[in-house]
């Protein structure tokens, strides 16, 4: 498997620290991974369902806005302005009341999660779940 790129291109004292809150919350997810599967619990037996869970529990306002405005563009601006644009260095490629097709240029939680050692497959497992 090739290595998955993840390098910043866009840098900057309150971008980094933004960045380290999110490395900070998937350096304690991967450990509880880690510590699960040293107990001999694999990952897709229990975190797709919990990562699903919270992005319904956290999904659904974003969702009642968008349904109530202009459906995805209003989704769209919500989650891929600002700040958080840049954090994930977010390139929207179309974005119109009913598609939202967006690329995440980097990661800080793929960042936090080789830090800890975390290997290509593991990282690559982590966010090709198939959710829905």
């Amino acid at each position: 498997m090739a290595g998955i790129g993840n390098e910043p291109r866009l840098k900057g004292r309150l971008l980094m620290k933004a960045r380290g809150i999110f490395e900070h919350r998937s350096e304690w997810l991967y450990l509880l991974l880690d510590e699960a599967r040293k107990r001999g619990i694999e990952w897709d037996e229990f975190a797709p369902a919990a990562i699903y869970r919270c992005g319904r529990f956290h999904g659904e306002s974003l969702a009642d806005a968008a349904a109530a405005d202009e459906g995805l563009l209003t989704l769209g601006k919500k989650l891929f302005s600002g700040m958080g644009r840049r954090v994930f260095e977010v390139k929207v490629h179309e974005s119109d009341a009913y598609l939202l097709a967006v690329e995440f240029r980097y990661c800080p939680l793929v960042s936090a999660w080789r830090k800890l050692g975390a290997s290509d497959a593991d990282i690559a497992d982590s966010i090709s779940y198939p959710f829905l």
